[in-house]
C-alpha cells in the first residue's frame, strides 16, 4: 500500500523585472499571440524568450511582486506541516507550474494542491 504524499504549490502570475528590455517581452507577446492565433505549440523561439525572460536575475528591487510572492509564501509554508511544497509563476518567472509539480513528485508527492494567487495584488 502506498502512502499518500500531499504536496502544495502556491502559484504567481509573475512580473517582468525592472531592466527587462522590452522588446524580448514585446516579441514573446506577439509570438505567444500568433501561436495561439493558429493553435500551434510553442516555436522554439517563443520556449528560448520565455527562458530568457523567466531567468533574468531579481532583486526585491527589480521584482517587488516575487518577493512579495515569497514571504507569502514563507508564511504558508512555515503552518502547512508535513508537506511537501514549492512556489511557481504563470508567466515571467521561474520555476514554472509544470517545472514546480515535477519537482514535488520527485520528491514523493503522490496529491499536489495548487493554490492560485495570479488575481492578487501582492504589496
Amino acid at each position: 500500500m502506498t502512502v499518500a504524499r500531499r504536496g502544495v504549490i502556491l502559484v504567481g502570475h509573475g512580473g517582468i523585472p525592472k531592466g527587462c528590455p522590452q522588446e524580448l517581452v514585446t516579441k514573446l507577446k506577439r509570438l505567444e499571440g500568433q501561436r495561439r492565433a493558429a493553435k500551434m505549440p510553442p516555436s522554439a523561439e517563443e520556449i528560448e524568450l520565455d527562458t530568457k525572460i523567466r531567468q533574468m536575475p531579481r532583486t526585491p528591487d527589480t521584482d517587488p511582486y516575487q518577493s512579495g510572492l515569497e514571504a507569502v509564501a514563507a508564511q504558508l509554508r512555515a503552518n502547512l506541516g508535513d508537506v511537501f511544497f514549492a512556489v511557481a509563476y504563470n508567466e515571467f518567472c521561474a520555476p514554472t507550474l509544470e517545472a514546480s509539480v515535477e519537482e514535488l513528485v520527485k520528491k514523493g508527492a503522490t496529491h499536489i494542491t495548487v493554490a492560485n494567487l495570479s488575481r492578487w495584488r501582492l504589496s
